[in-house]
């Protein structure tokens, strides 16, 4: 007890000191044209900025297309959802009128359409279950009905924050349930679903330090991870990215979880025993950038071809801060907004704006995004303002950029799917034995942390 007082009273210090550290304290370097120095041109701009009147047409800043759809040339569709919690409802209910009105329309299900679907943690839940065969309604009603519930009271559990706040096994129940309601099933794995979807699910690993990608489709499928991911079941890999977030639910570990290391030099390795905290922990809250790579490398932009990006937000932030506030800074407040993790924060920002560039340079991509401004009471983890999560989701549809896309998705003629291309990897499966014994040494380690753990107690 002494010594974690002598570290408060410590970090208390340090943290008095720096805050003291402000511009006034120590000259900060600048750049750039003092306002003294600016042309008249340049300061009536700046003025005009400055007062709200100078405007660009970002053709809506919540939903927008890069577009018109061509609906005779050869086309893929790739699907991306955002993470956020109970936040999912809105993509819930966006995803289930387009289908809707795709079945309807074409007898098309929103499944049968998609190369692609991906999403991170609670876009995970949305796209492995679309994958596995769900129905969007199911989908839905799980978010408003039973998401709802469990995040007030049934997946609570006490004792926190010496525990996770949420009981992992009851939303896993639940996940289960949704799968029973449409015959899905419930140990499905990741290699039985090969006939449907790419589906690329990302989970933070905490031994690796980045994220790895739980998939249907290996791009080498000689390697003992395709292996390993083609036996490990949905339902696992979708707890790995959506119900691992540290506080509310805690890691997953895997003791057996394949995975390769690649030092500075090129060298590769294979590693066994995985950590899982969460899909969005690093910079894979959306992972469009990665859909975008993969959707090029496979030839689907090329001459007389043509690929959608549907992209799926779950409520955003997207507003700056004063340039006073910044301005005065301290050290010590710099210091705790990069522990805070800037680079999540921005990740969505920077993977949709990159695409839409994308699109509006290549004519052959067609890029649609649909989220909202989330108020300031919005949270991931609270189904407080469950209500407002479907009223978003209900304007979306509303949209006519949301119209334009189910009118086009009803009426294209030449929808393509499957026929991957692989890269020609050289095998380079270990020696079984090795693997093994690795295998082994990680499920003894993890044994004996569990009975060291116990005697702590």
């Amino acid at each position: 007890m002494k010594r974690i007082l002598l570290q408060a009273l410590e970090f208390s210090l340090v943290a008095v000191l720096m805050s003291g550290c402000y511009h006034g304290h120590h000259k900060e370097l600048q750049f750039g044209k003092k306002v003294s120095e600016l042309t008249e041109d340049e300061l009536r701009l700046r003025n005009e900025i400055l007062t709200k009147n100078y405007t660009v047409d970002r053709s809506g800043t919540t939903s927008w297309s890069t577009g018109s759809i061509d609906l005779n040339k050869p086309t893929r569709i790739i699907l991306q959802v955002d993470g956020g919690g109970i936040m999912g409802i809105t993509p819930a209910v966006v995803l289930n009128e387009l289908d809707r009105r795709l079945q309807k329309k074409s007898g098309k299900e929103l499944r049968d359409i998609c190369s692609i679907v991906s999403g991170t943690s609670t876009g995970a839940i949305i796209t492995g279950m679309l994958a596995a065969g769900v129905k969007t309604e199911t989908i839905k009603t799980f978010y408003t009905e039973d998401g709802v519930r469990l995040f007030q009271s049934e997946g609570r559990q006490w004792a926190f924050p010496i525990r996770p706040k949420f009981s992992r096994p009851i939303f896993q129940d639940r996940l289960l349930t949704m799968m029973d309601h449409d015959a899905v099933p419930r140990q499905i794995t990741l290699g039985e679903m090969k006939k449907g979807p790419w589906l690329i699910i990302p989970a933070y690993d905490l031994r690796s330090r980045r994220t790895v990608y739980f998939t249907n489709h290996s791009l080498d499928p000689h390697s003992p991870m395709a292996e390993n991911l083609d036996g490990t079941r949905l339902a696992d890999a979708i707890s790995a990215s959506g119900l691992s977030a540290p506080w509310y639910f805690g890691k997953l570990i895997s003791p057996a979880f394949v995975w390769d290391q690649t030092t500075p030099e090129g060298v590769s390795t294979w590693e066994v025993g995985a950590a899982f905290q969460d899909g969005g922990q690093g910079t894979q809250n959306n992972t469009l950038g990665l859909l975008l790579l993969l959707g090029l490398c496979q030839g689907w932009a090329e001459d007389g071809q043509q690929l959608i990006i549907i992209s799926l937000g779950t409520g955003s932030d997207y507003s700056p801060r004063s340039f006073g506030r910044v301005k005065n800074y301290s050290l010590f407040a710099q210091a705790i907004d990069f522990i805070r993790n800037q680079a999540r924060a921005e990740s969505i920002q920077l993977q949709v704006r990159a695409v839409r560039l994308a699109a509006q340079m290549a004519d052959n991509v067609k890029f649609f995004r649909f989220d909202y401004t989330k108020g300031k009471k919005a949270n991931d983890f609270s189904s407080k303002r469950h209500k407002d999560y479907v009223r978003a989701g209900e304007d979306i549809v509303k949209r006519p950029e949301f119209e334009q896309l189910a009118e086009s998705l009803t009426a294209l003629r030449a929808i393509r799917k499957g026929n991957l291309k692989v890269p020609e990897i050289v095998p380079t499966s270990p020696d079984e034995e090795v693997l093994r014994s690795l295998i082994r040494r990680a499920l003894e380690s993890t044994k004996e942390g569990t009975r060291s753990s116990d005697r702590e107690r």
